[in-house]
């Protein structure tokens, strides 16, 4: 090979080497994570009969199965909603001992507080005279 053609061909060789990376296909591009779901109150009624209907009342109308567990429905009185997803994450601990601890997911907790938003008489407009009073009532 003469020496020209050696050169061009070392030459073509660097330039290919500084081009710039092809793209790799979109496939790759694609997160193995599945996306989070957006809050689902129905999603959450589940978790609360998973973690709290041995205790709680969880509709809006039933009485708690330990006379001195909140209903849930109840709860906004208490708590604001959005203030209860830290204890949901970290693990709810309360004073007394028979409330036992438990961690939550993050769907977990973001479809419980759906939930509780869909039983908080407050949070929804009424013409439902019993439910307004309710959400005024005294604990």
């Amino acid at each position: 090979m003469r020496s020209w053609q050696f050169a061009t061909v070392a030459l073509l060789a660097a330039l290919a080497g500084c081009a710039e990376p092809s793209q790799p296909p979109a496939a790759s591009a694609i997160s193995a994570e599945p996306a989070p779901l957006a809050p689902d109150a129905g999603r959450g009624r589940k978790v609360a009969e998973q973690q709290c209907l041995r205790c709680h009342a969880i509709d809006l109308t039933d009485a708690s199965a330990v006379a001195d567990a909140p209903p849930l429905r109840d709860l906004f009185k208490r708590y604001p909603t959005d203030n209860l997803r830290g204890a949901f994450v970290q693990g709810v601990e309360v004073a007394h001992g028979r409330m036992p601890q438990f961690r939550l997911s993050q769907q977990d907790v973001d479809d419980l507080l759906a939930y509780l938003r869909s039983i908080d008489p407050c949070v929804q407009p009424s013409t439902d005279e019993a439910a307004m009073a309710r959400c005024f009532a005294p604990l």
